[in-house]
């Protein structure tokens, strides 16, 4: 990893800091409102969300209403080595690994095609490209399955353009509270 990466995330997460829970909650409100009310979510079966922890936009609440409208839900488990792979969600979380909210059960689900994975990130470019929290938890794990990839951004930290490595893989759309934005080529 560069220095640039690392001096972001910094930054990102200082810029965060500073805003109040209101502020967050309000921005992250709201992009989540234009996520559900959004084809993409409208159209989709099943969804592999993340349960937010720390900086990243709040996802609890959309966890349930998607579980409300009878979607399938899968969440990570993060393992040792970077690895994770996706759980059912059956309305249960624990804490797990990181102190990251995690669903409780054993049924392991991998992502089709078809199916939507948002993409945690503390930052998005206009060609879907993120400055995540450094492990690379989710870089190994798109590496070998394919889906389509959204990343939740608040529009202060949609860049022109951010740091990345070769391994870095893109998401097809960006979600802000002002806007969608594909990233698809």
């Amino acid at each position: 990893m560069n220095d640039t990466k690392i001096e972001l995330r910094s930054r990102l997460r200082k810029s965060y800091l500073a805003l109040s829970e209101f502020e967050r909650n309000e921005i992250d409100g709201l992009l989540i409102d234009r996520f559900v009310h959004h084809d993409l979510f409208r159209s989709a079966q099943r969804i592999f969300l993340y349960a937010s922890h720390g900086t990243e936009i709040n996802t609890h609440h959309l966890i349930q209403e998607a579980f409300a409208f009878g979607k399938t839900i899968a969440l990570p488990k993060c393992m040792s080595d970077g690895i994770m792979d996706f759980y059912l969600y059956d309305g249960v979380l624990a804490e797990g690994k990181y102190h990251i909210p995690e669903p409780i059960g054993t049924e392991i689900l991998y992502p089709a095609e078809n199916d939507l994975m948002i993409v945690p990130g503390l930052a998005f470019d206009e060609n879907g490209y993120r400055i995540g929290q450094g492990g690379g938890y989710y870089d190994r794990y798109l590496s070998k399955h394919n889906c389509i990839l959204v990343g939740f951004c608040r529009e202060c930290n949609f860049m022109k353009q951010v740091p990345r490595m070769w391994n870095d893989l893109p998401v097809d759309f960006v979600i802000t509270e002002k806007a969608v934005y594909s990233c698809r080529k």
